[in-house]
């Protein structure tokens, strides 16, 4: 989902395709909206099941990769995508949550895989 906040966060053009790549990915792979709108509220929203988490980090992950594919196709630095999801989490203040919800595990999750090939 875009929203006003985290476009104004995008620092260029390969961040922009990170963004919207990601979202263009939920698309391609015929993820599941109702599923992922359950997860909107956040760490206060509603009874998570534990197939719902691992439904929504599995969608999560692979969108993340469409994007990055995404920016490789294009001749971008894959970690536009890690630099700017990074940067989203510090507006958020997830990286110092002393003991993060559900929501913020699976954003820091993907912090650590999108890292990964950047180090």
């Amino acid at each position: 989902m875009l929203t006003r906040g985290r476009i104004e966060l995008i620092d260029n053009k390969a961040d922009l395709i990170g963004v919207v790549g990601h979202e263009v990915g939920h698309i391609v792979l015929k993820h599941t909206r109702t599923q992922t709108l359950r997860f909107v509220g956040g760490d206060d929203g509603g009874v998570i099941t534990d197939t719902d988490f691992f439904l929504l980090e599995k969608q999560e992950v692979e969108a993340d990769q469409f994007a990055v594919d995404l920016l490789k196709l294009n001749s971008y630095d894959p970690c536009v995508r890690y630099r700017g999801f990074s940067k989203l989490l510090d507006f958020m203040g997830v990286k110092t949550l002393e003991e993060p919800g559900l929501f913020s595990m699976i954003l820091l999750r993907r912090l650590e895989i999108l890292k990964k090939p950047c180090e």
